[in-house]
């Protein structure tokens, strides 16, 4: 799968009100293999998989609008993209527009074939046309 070729970086603010442990754990709800720190006011790292924001995209039937919001912010080989830090607190993956005011994940993913990587994440619920045909 074209996600096993992706390189996904997590960066998070963390406001003096929150809990850090609590952001750690909502980031882990949609990455639960991250690997993350805590410094600066900010929880930041990476993870190897996209399989459980997959699975989210997929169970609250999403993958629509979540493939738009994700094809919008392709830029060259790299997708970035922020997702509620509420909503993640609950398990959820809810796209914004990264000026919520609790503030967001911000998401940036890496890959040489970040089409294929759309595709596999947020697959077309109408008559399947892959992403690299859709943006020619």
């Amino acid at each position: 799968r074209g996600e096993r070729m992706a390189t996904v970086r997590i960066r998070v603010r963390v406001h003096p009100t929150e809990n850090p442990s609590t952001i750690d754990q909502a980031v882990r709800s949609i990455f639960p293999d991250a690997v993350l720190s805590f410094e600066h006011f900010y929880i930041s790292g990476t993870a190897s998989s996209l399989s459980r924001l997959t699975e989210i995209i997929s169970n609250y039937r999403i993958r629509d609008s979540a493939r738009a919001v994700l094809l919008r912010n392709v830029n060259g080989t790299t997708c970035r993209f922020h997702l509620s830090k509420q909503a993640a607190t609950v398990g959820k993956a809810s796209f914004t527009d990264g000026d919520s005011v609790l503030g967001d994940i911000e998401v940036t993913v890496d890959s040489e074939n970040i089409l294929s990587v759309i595709d596999s994440v947020a697959r077309s619920t109408r008559l399947f046309k892959p992403a690299q045909e859709t943006r020619e």
